[in-house]
């Protein structure tokens, strides 16, 4: 098996090894405002750490990132405390909920760079069209390539299984994940089936829809005040009961260079008695 991941990896950095002439012109005297966490831990596992100058309150990994100074939450950025890290370059996802803000600042003349990470392969694209405009190509494609060796080594590693999970992310309202989404990709990449068919990335579902739908495991990735289990939050339906539940932090499913802390943290507990 190592020998294989070797041959896999190495043949994948040879046919993905790509710098960019613009990435190779980019100058490195860079202060990057960094609006996602997935998108400061990218940074970091491209060695930008240091020419990164602001983050958001949800911004916990690697620990350096949340000595850095905090210019937004996951819904808002205070513009007053972006402006005054003096940016070079802004980054955020393309499903950002800050859009005036961006708007603000493109305005200002200050630059801001967006990128999609609604799926696997549009993450580890996401992750080399940074590494590219940053100008370390080269250390974005070894690290694409490594995601992908592992990837392959794991796909539909849990399919003879045959389990239909109901993903929930909130439960007062019920929240679920739906088809086109990171944490999607990820349960359909292991080979579990999402219960939930819908279009809408989370939808949210009244407790009469949720009952309709057919499952063998609750798969919690809930967070906060919502970490109840569904039958304390709904007590009455018996329907909780009768079903696995399994737990995971919602963390180890960023789009990000640790997308295989999720993976494996799915295997694991399917795969364990």
């Amino acid at each position: 098996m190592k020998i294989l991941r070797r041959i896999i990896f190495l043949f994948l950095v040879l046919i993905g090894f790509v710098v960019s002439l613009d990435a190779q012109a980019t100058d490195r005297a860079l202060r990057i405002v960094s609006l996602k966490p997935n998108i400061t831990e990218i940074l970091f596992a491209l060695g930008l750490g240091n020419e990164v100058v602001g983050v958001t309150t949800y911004c916990d990994y690697p620990p350096q990132a949340k000595k850095l100074p905090p210019v937004a939450d996951y819904i808002h950025a205070d513009i007053e405390a972006i402006l005054a890290q003096k940016p070079t370059l802004v980054m955020a996802s393309e499903e950002n909920s800050v859009k005036k803000e961006i708007e603000f600042l493109l305005s200002r003349g200050i630059p801001v760079k967006t990128y999609g990470f609604q799926g696997i392969q549009e993450t580890l694209d996401s992750i080399q069209k940074i590494a590219d405009i940053l100008g370390v190509g080269q250390k974005g494609a070894i690290l694409v390539a490594q995601l992908k060796t592992d990837l392959l080594l794991t796909k539909n590693r849990l399919a003879s299984h045959k389990i239909q999970v109901l993903a929930l992310v909130g439960k007062k309202p019920i929240v679920v994940v739906g088809e086109n989404n990171f944490v999607g990709d990820m349960i359909k990449h292991v080979g579990l089936e999402n219960g939930v068919v819908s279009n809408t990335r989370y939808p949210i579902l009244s407790l009469e829809e949720v009952l309709r739908i057919s499952f063998d495991v609750i798969l919690d990735l809930s967070m906060g005040n919502e970490t109840l289990a569904l039958e304390k939050i709904y007590p009455g339906v018996p329907h909780w009961k009768s079903k696995k539940r399994i737990v995971l932090d919602m963390n180890l499913f960023r789009p990000s260079p640790r997308l295989m802390d999720g993976v494996n943290a799915l295997i694991k507990v399917f795969e364990t008695p």
